[in-house]
């Protein structure tokens, strides 16, 4: 069953003999464990998160929604619109050029500052300047960012079967707390204590459950794989390389 803040809080007071330590609460624990789970690899149970990207008449960009990274943009009509990634540096020289194509976006991703101070936002800069609205015109899929949790009741959103390496890893996060300034077990200090659990086996049973889910990603293409005759071995449905 998911995982609720008040079932890690009981938790981290059976291992560590105690409350987490002041002033950091459960809640602290479990997003700053969180972001640390979600940034340390792209994990494929993040990446299934999918939305809507819709274009705004003279504006020159689009808006991201909380996320880890992104997997793939695709125009909604690909048979007309082509979508092209690029550096901001280069956004701004196609820019320059004032040459427009109705049939050609490209993009850079960028952040920018909030009003009043916060985490920056995330967003695509255009080009050419969408000349009206256009509802749904890009398909966005991305690794999703970390869900914070905000009371005691929430649920953690993480797999079941990464709740035992969640749970472990927030009492190593409250260890981190409290030996950030001082000499710790077996010298490790602070944070290090993250990277001896990215080194277990519980990480690495962790890591192969991810990755297995699927079994695979289909036929190699492009490259050598694409590079003389080829004909098909049904058992296996691969392509292979004629032998004459």
């Amino acid at each position: 069953m998911a995982l609720q803040v008040s079932e890690v809080e009981t938790y981290l007071e059976a291992a560590l003999g105690g409350s987490s330590a002041a002033p950091y609460t459960t809640v602290n624990i479990v997003n700053h464990t969180g972001q640390w789970l979600v940034n340390a690899r792209p994990w494929k149970w993040c990446e299934g998160a999918v939305a809507n990207l819709s274009l705004v008449q003279n504006q020159s960009f689009v808006a991201l929604p909380r996320l880890r990274s992104i997997v793939s943009v695709y125009p909604t009509n690909g048979l007309t619109i082509q979508w092209e990634f690029t550096t901001i540096d280069e956004l701004q020289k196609i820019r320059s050029t004032g040459t427009v194509s109705p049939l050609k976006y490209w993009g850079a991703v960028t952040h920018t500052p909030k009003a009043g101070g916060g985490a920056p936002s995330a967003r695509i800069e255009l080009y050419p300047t969408p000349s009206s609205n256009e509802n749904d015109f890009l398909v966005l899929h991305y690794h999703a960012d970390w869900t914070p949790v905000t009371k005691a009741s929430d649920y953690v959103s993480v797999p079941e079967w990464l709740e035992p390496l969640f749970v472990w890893a927030c009492t190593e996060v409250v260890r981190a707390f409290e030996e950030y300034d001082k000499a710790a077990e077996g010298g490790l200090l602070g944070y290090d204590r993250l990277t001896r659990l990215t080194q277990s086996k519980v990480w690495t049973d962790a890591v192969q459950r991810d990755g297995s889910l699927q079994p695979n990603i289909g036929r190699l293409t492009n490259g050598a794989a694409e590079s003389g005759p080829h004909h098909w071995d049904t058992r296996f449905h691969v392509a292979v390389t004629d032998p004459n």
